[in-house]
């Protein structure tokens, strides 16, 4: 497995939490916000704050991520050229670029777009409640 192409570049703050959020719109875009009531909003908080409440959870999935590669670069076979490893490259070279919205474009670069006849092309039966 080749990781020549994951730039060192530092990450931007995208906000993360494990606390319990719910969405409000604001005009027209939704704006996260923890529910307990007197909380700053995320859009509230310095990027010194989110960095400092939720290192140790970006800490976490950074290291489970690179044992991940690891037992990869250990194991017998090539991935290089599959489909999955194509896409975790990608992913984490959008984690490293100067872009906005990294998790919408992760999401959409790991997921299939969506097609309204998706349920008679898998051969599945319309449920009628």
């Amino acid at each position: 497995m080749s990781t020549k192409s994951i730039s060192s570049q530092s990450f931007n703050n995208e906000p993360f939490s494990n606390e319990p959020f719910s969405i409000e719109p604001v005009g027209n875009e939704p704006i996260a916000r923890k529910s307990t009531p007197g909380e700053p909003t995320v859009a509230e908080r310095s990027a010194e704050q989110i960095v400092s409440d939720e290192f140790m959870i970006a800490r976490a999935k950074i290291l489970e991520l690179a044992a991940t590669l690891d037992r990869i670069e250990r194991a017998t076979g090539d991935v290089d050229g599959s489909r999955p490893m194509q896409l975790l490259v990608q992913g984490m070279n959008i984690l490293c670029d100067d872009e906005v919205e990294k998790v919408k474009r992760v999401q959409l670069l790991m997921s299939r777009q969506y097609e309204p006849q998706w349920q008679s092309d898998m051969a599945m039966e319309k449920k009628v409640s």
